[in-house]
């Protein structure tokens, strides 16, 4: 059967996620990473650059759906993709809490990573781009930006992208990860 929204919450051998994150939240509350490194890096006038730690709400689903389920569901199952996209999201943000309220202020780059494109073109139009994931996209990089304010926000996807870097410019993304330059109208230039 299909897999429902709420098993999200649920890590590979069925156990809940959430003690996992309450497991985090008492490390950063325990002294978590290495502080005088971090101000050392911040003063040695090398860049400090971080990776999400949670996955790409669109790649998430593609993962756990399968790529061809999860595109029909774009088009006859709005409800449930806005519902995934949520529950996906807010795992995403508790990560980011536990994550970035720690680092963030050493951050000078965020590099995230959803790939939203084939070599032809995005996954899906710009239009349903913007109904269907713009939204959590935008709250998923407010998330970051809440606790790494100085950060340039970094987004890695695959393929031609080239319709939707206007949507992504929208949310705060600045830097495009790979520049794909063999992927239809990614050449430079364009």
């Amino acid at each position: 059967g299909d897999l429902a929204p709420r098993r999200l919450l649920h890590d590979a051998s069925g156990r809940r996620a959430g003690p996992a994150i309450r497991r985090l939240r008492r490390r950063r509350r325990a002294g978590g990473l290495d502080r005088p490194l971090l101000r050392f890096l911040a003063a040695s006038g090398y860049w400090v650059c971080a990776s999400q730690i949670g996955q790409g709400i669109f790649e998430l689903a593609c993962y756990l759906r399968g790529y061809e389920r999860i595109l029909y569901d774009l088009v006859d199952d709005c409800a449930f993709v806005h519902a995934f996209a949520e529950r996906a999201l807010r795992v995403n943000e508790a990560l980011n809490d536990c994550y970035f309220s720690v680092i963030g202020p050493h951050v000078d780059m965020v590099l995230l990573g959803d790939d939203l494109a084939t070599q032809n073109g995005p996954y899906m139009s710009p239009a349903m781009f913007r109904e269907l994931f713009k939204p959590y996209f935008a709250r998923y990089v407010a998330s970051v930006q809440r606790h790494c304010p100085r950060a340039v926000i970094a987004h890695h996807s695959c393929g031609s992208s080239f319709a939707l870097l206007d949507d992504l410019a929208d949310i705060g993304i600045r830097v495009i990860n790979p520049t794909q330059t063999t992927a239809a109208h990614m050449a430079p230039g364009n």
